[in-house]
């Protein structure tokens, strides 16, 4: 039994003696969505992402790029790059993630709760997730249950499956696993990402706000015990290997936590949140983990070894 079958197994063996699918339904009956759009002719918008290995950011990009060709004036960027005073001047908001520990990642999700009031913006959310996924749609409800906290208007919600970016899945011998998904994301996953974006444009124009409902998912049952944390307890032996180090700065510029720092190199083994995203990015493979006992081998390093290339969306190209 590998990992997913472990987690799974379990995790439905836990709903079953919670519920009969009724956890989430009930819980969410009782959750009210903002529904007054501000403004139906919307000028100007914000797409942004957290994203790791390129996913997100592809998919957030590419819908960006269909939102211009709507007619809006669109700012495309890196969460950690959005001015958050300027958020109220947006007309339409667009947030994109992955799917970390079968939720939104803690950083994404402590970045919105500072946002300032956000009343009656349209925002939408996507997810991207790998292979078949560990609770992708409720991951994306929760984002938009996240801004519409700050008042924002719940417009589009939208899941993009992709190769899985989670390291120790290969490194412990499951690359045929990993590998089943290589081809994703393919053409009809872009189709829909700009299916999508159109659908967003229209809800605006037409008022049109929607009631997103979570489903019942035994993901659901791994994020509330907190698998992110049993998945730390698991690493050892996270360094970074000076004599293999270039000095780059990936590996700080893409920690979300701060964890890092290269002079001297040094990683805060409590700050870090398991998102693999400095092994996965670090082009010598100078961040050393072992998870279990076996060593962890980064995305790239993953990617190269078994000749992936990952399909770009027609608009991103040239």
């Amino acid at each position: 039994m590998n990992r997913r079958q472990f987690l799974f197994c379990t995790a439905a063996t836990l709903a079953g003696t919670a519920c009969s699918g009724g956890i989430v339904s009930r819980a969410e009956s009782a959750e009210t969505w903002p529904t007054a759009i501000r403004a139906t002719t919307p000028q100007k918008a914000l797409v942004t992402w957290y994203s790791q290995t390129g996913h997100t950011r592809r998919i957030g990009r590419l819908i960006g790029k269909v939102l211009e060709k709507e007619g809006l004036q669109v700012t495309a960027l890196p969460l950690a790059e959005v001015d958050t005073t300027a958020l109220p001047g947006y007309d339409l908001l667009v947030l994109g993630t992955p799917v970390y520990y079968f939720d939104v990642p803690v950083n994404v999700a402590a970045w919105l709760r500072r946002l300032p009031a956000l009343t009656g913006i349209p925002a939408a959310s996507f997810v991207t997730f790998g292979g078949e996924g560990s609770n992708p749609h409720n991951t994306a409800v929760r984002l938009l249950r996240l801004l519409a906290d700050r008042g924002a208007v719940p417009v589009g919600l939208s899941i993009y499956a992709n190769m899985s970016t989670y390291a120790p899945t290969w490194s412990m011998g499951s690359a045929a696993r990993t590998l089943a998904y290589r081809d994703l994301p393919d053409e009809k996953t872009f189709e829909r990402a700009r299916a999508e974006a159109r659908a967003i444009a229209d809800r605006v124009r037409r008022g049109q706000a929607i009631r997103p409902d979570k489903e019942f998912n035994a993901g659901e049952i791994w994020r509330l015990l907190d698998s992110q944390d049993w998945t730390r307890m698991l690493i050892s032996g996270h360094r970074i290997n000076e004599q293999k180090c270039i000095r780059c700065g990936t590996c700080v510029r893409t920690c979300p936590a701060g964890a890092i720092r290269l002079d001297p190199a040094r990683i805060d083994h409590r700050a870090c949140l398991a998102c693999f995203g400095c092994v996965n990015n670090c082009p010598a493979d100078a961040q050393e983990m072992r998870f279990l006992r076996y060593p962890v081998q980064g995305f790239e390093s993953f990617k190269k070894a078994h000749a992936v290339t990952t399909r770009e969306p027609a608009e991103l190209l040239g």
